[in-house]
């Protein structure tokens, strides 16, 4: 991948305090070829003279991963010093960490990933960069954080959620909901996925519990350390690709706060 950006911050450490900038290095005819997270795998099988597979379905793509190159531009080559300080800072992570690449037409994007494979680069034999595979731990990109609040006085609401994910499938939100304690049942019905309901049941809230959902994970917790699975009737909020409505019985306030795909190529 090719990026038309200098700049870079990955696990919240600028290329910039390094005085390093992104370098492309590729043929001349600027030609470039990407996986951009829209390509899947299909699963079928085939019999013995019958010239038509047997499809079963399909896969997601594997992960995104491209490689990255950075170094220094119209300044002395690095030295031990320089090397072991960018090594330091941006490679051996033992977690997925966030990069950032300062890119206008990315900056509604950033990778999860980890920076592997680091190679010295030499020119005339002094080394003037590094390059890495950035392995990502999914098959695009994503959104930044955003968070969606909802004052619910009225007891009923209907809304329209407008899932922005990139893609196709359904895309699972995380839930803050503070249930005030005027009823005792919360309930979110998405009208677009054939009217399934995520409920919570007999809470007995006492207007200052907050109960956090993760319906890609299926962890409920409470801040009052209650035991609330045992109240919800375990179908996990999930939204379809465009406009859901949804139809939210109860008293209180949420929140929804969602990370969505975005796909950097085809």
């Amino acid at each position: 991948m090719e990026f038309s950006a200098y700049d870079f911050i990955y696990d919240g450490i600028s290329s910039e305090e390094f005085c390093l900038k992104i370098i492309n290095i590729g043929d001349s005819t600027g030609v470039q070829s990407l996986n951009g997270g829209s390509g899947i795998e299909l699963v079928e099988d085939k019999v013995r003279r019958v010239p038509t597979p047997y499809l079963y379905g399909v896969e997601k793509a594997p992960v995104l991963t491209f490689s990255l190159t950075f170094g220094v531009l119209q300044r002395e080559p690095l030295d031990a010093t320089d090397r072991r300080a960018i090594s330091n800072a941006f490679f051996g992570k033992q977690n997925y960490k966030w990069l950032d690449i300062l890119q206008e037409d990315l900056m509604d994007v950033r990778f999860r990933c980890i920076l592997s494979n680091p190679r010295n680069v030499f020119i005339s034999g002094a080394q003037y960069a590094f390059t890495c595979d950035v392995i990502c731990d999914a098959p695009w990109g994503w959104s930044y954080n955003e968070t969606y609040s909802y004052s619910l006085d009225s007891g009923y609401s209907e809304i329209v959620f407008n899932n922005t994910s990139d893609d196709n499938g359904y895309y699972y939100p995380k839930l803050r909901i503070k249930p005030s304690n005027v009823s005792n049942d919360f309930s979110i019905k998405n009208v677009t996925d054939g009217g399934r309901e995520f409920k919570f049941s007999d809470l007995h809230p006492n207007g200052i519990e907050e109960i956090s959902v993760d319906n890609a994970k299926k962890i409920i917790t409470s801040t009052n350390g209650t035991n609330r699975l045992i109240n919800f009737n375990n179908m996990w909020l999930r939204f379809r690709q465009g406009e859901n409505t949804l139809q939210i019985s109860g008293f209180g306030n949420l929140e929804i706060t969602c990370m969505f795909p975005r796909r950097v190529g085809g």
